[in-house]
C-alpha cells in the first residue's frame, strides 16, 4: 500500500498494466464484457477490452456535486433509477430536500443524455454476461457504488471491478458488491487516485467516441440506446 502518486503516464498506461494483470476469472467461450465509466474509466477500460477481445461499452454515472463545493460529492446516480447518497456530506453541507432533488433530477437527465450520445447498450444486450467494471480510480466510491447497484438489475453472471488505483476503505466497502476485485495500487488517502486523475487532465470527448467505435464487422456493444449522438459544443459531456 501507498500513498505516492502512481507513476502511469496516461490512463492507456495503466489500463494496460490492469490488462495484464487481470486473472482470468472465467471459462474460455463464456460472455464477457468491459465496461467504463465515462469519460476517464473508458480510457482504462479500452486495453483490457482489446487485450481480452472482448466488447467495450459504456455505462454512464454521474457524481451529486452542488455548484461552489469545491468539488465534493453528495452521491450519484446510475441507469435504472439508481441513486445513491452520502447523508453525511449532505448534512455538513447543509443542502435542503429541494436542492438536492432538483440536482438528483438534473443529473438522471444527464445521464440519459450520455446513453445516448455513448450509444450505451440497452440492458439485454449484456444481461446475463460477466462483467468487468472499470474506473480510472476509486476516491469516495459513490460513483462506482452506484455503477454496480445499476448493472446488478442486470443480473450479470459476475462482476469483476478492476481498477489501477484506489482507497483502501472504498475497496473494503465495496467488497461485498463484486465476485472478483482488483486494485493495482491500494491507498490510505481517497485524494491519491484524484491527483493522478487531476495530474492527467480531463478526457477529451473525441477520443471517448473513438474508442467506442465497433469494430468493422463487429459490435461494441449490440443493440445501442435509440437516438442519435450528439457532439455538438453545447452538448454536456463531462462525467
Amino acid at each position: 500500500m501507498t500513498d505516492d502518486v502512481p507513476a502511469w503516464p496516461d490512463r492507456s498506461s495503466a489500463g494496460e498494466d490492469l490488462a495484464r494483470r487481470l486473472p482470468m476469472f472465467w471459462r474460455p467461450g463464456e460472455a464477457i464484457t468491459v465496461v467504463g465509466i465515462p469519460r476517464g474509466g473508458l480510457v482504462v477500460a479500452a486495453p483490457v477490452a482489446w487485450r481480452r477481445g472482448c466488447p467495450l461499452v459504456s455505462w454512464s454515472t454521474r457524481r451529486l456535486v452542488l455548484p461552489g463545493s469545491g468539488g465534493l460529492g453528495l452521491g450519484a446516480v446510475a441507469p435504472g433509477g439508481i441513486v445513491v447518497i452520502d447523508p453525511d456530506q449532505v448534512r455538513l453541507q447543509h443542502v435542503p430536500l429541494g436542492t438536492l432533488l432538483d440536482l438528483i433530477h438534473h443529473q438522471q437527465l444527464v445521464v440519459e443524455r450520455h446513453q445516448r450520445l455513448f450509444a450505451e447498450p440497452r440492458p439485454a444486450a449484456i444481461a446475463g454476461h460477466h462483467l468487468i467494471v472499470i474506473d480510472d480510480y476509486l476516491s469516495s466510491g459513490l460513483t462506482m457504488e452506484a455503477t454496480l447497484r445499476s448493472l446488478r438489475q442486470l443480473w450479470p453472471r459476475s462482476i469483476t471491478l478492476a481498477v489501477p488505483v484506489g482507497a483502501q476503505g472504498v475497496i473494503r466497502c465495496l467488497r461485498p458488491e463484486v465476485d472478483n476485485i482488483l486494485v493495482l495500487i491500494s491507498t490510505e488517502q481517497p485524494e491519491t487516485g484524484l491527483g493522478w486523475g487531476r495530474r492527467l487532465g480531463p478526457v477529451d470527448l473525441r477520443q471517448v467516441l473513438q474508442l467506442l467505435q465497433p469494430p468493422l464487422g463487429g459490435s461494441a456493444g449490440d443493440a445501442p440506446q435509440s437516438g442519435s449522438r450528439d457532439v455538438s459544443p453545447g452538448s454536456s459531456t463531462s462525467g
